[in-house]
């Protein structure tokens, strides 16, 4: 796995916003470590032990979408 390299390069190619599709925030740790600068970059996770899963999906959504991500929310409430 070249999870560093994979990180940077989206990091390069612009992308600013990271969201971990995961059980916890073990990802989003390790991949701030890898890159250096990070000016605007989010970094999210989906779940977070010691809140509710709901609770938290709702906080990622909202930060995604105050930042202009355009969001499905029709496929959301399906």
């Amino acid at each position: 796995v070249r999870f560093s390299d994979g990180v940077k390069t989206l990091y390069k190619e612009g992308y600013r916003q990271f969201v971990e599709v995961g059980p916890g925030t073990t990802l989003v740790g390790m991949a701030r470590r890898c890159v250096e600068e990070e000016p605007g970059a989010v970094w999210l996770a989906s779940i977070k032990q010691g809140r509710s899963d709901w609770q938290q999906i709702l906080e990622t959504l909202a930060s995604l979408y105050a930042q202009g991500m355009k969001l499905d929310w029709k496929g959301f409430e399906s």
